[in-house]
């Protein structure tokens, strides 16, 4: 069972829901795609409702969710106010994605990639400097998006901007092992 994350529990009221973010409560939340996205993005009868997978198991408290392991693993609000800005630069006349080729550093959970290849991107690029992280983010477009998509549409990659040189020698040995 997921929360919305517009409205997740008794903690949150109209009031006060700018600042409750939902991710103390669930593993898994619901995100309603805004009703002209869903018009040009989703088929007919399918859900509006975005299931994504966050990682809870190592957050306590509130304050435990800051510390650097946890912080690409869980969904947080500048995320979900960039993915509402897109979803009207998606649909048209703007058509963000369409048949681009977007790269998303930072990715964290992986919820704008998902919303750019729904948003008919040609291919996208997700990254981020934590492996579970990039886990996460195969799994959420697998279960979004379908496992065909994973890797043919949406690529989930390891990628330390801070430390690109290790990056690179990651990829090239990447690279080697797999031919």
């Amino acid at each position: 069972q997921g929360f919305t994350y517009e409205r997740c529990c008794a903690l949150s009221s109209q009031e006060d829901n700018e600042r409750h973010i939902p991710m103390w409560h669930s593993q898994r939340i619901l995100i309603k795609v805004a009703s002209h996205f869903a018009k040009h993005f989703l088929r007919p009868g399918a859900s509006q409702y975005l299931s994504i997978t966050q990682e809870l198991s190592s957050v306590t408290s509130e304050w435990a969710a800051y510390r650097d392991e946890n912080i690409p693993l869980l969904l947080w609000k500048s995320a979900y106010s960039m993915m509402r800005w897109l979803e009207v630069m998606a649909a048209p006349p703007v058509h963000i994605f369409r048949d681009r080729r977007v790269l998303e550093l930072g990715s964290g959970i992986g919820l704008l990639s998902v919303l750019a290849a729904l948003g008919r991107a040609k291919q996208v690029t997700s990254t981020d400097a934590s492996l579970g992280s990039v886990q996460l983010i195969q799994e959420n477009v697998a279960a979004i998006l379908g496992p065909e998509k994973v890797e043919a549409v949406v690529r989930a990659r390891w990628l330390d901007w801070v430390n690109v040189t290790a990056t690179a020698s990651a990829e090239k040995d990447s690279w080697r092992t797999s031919r």
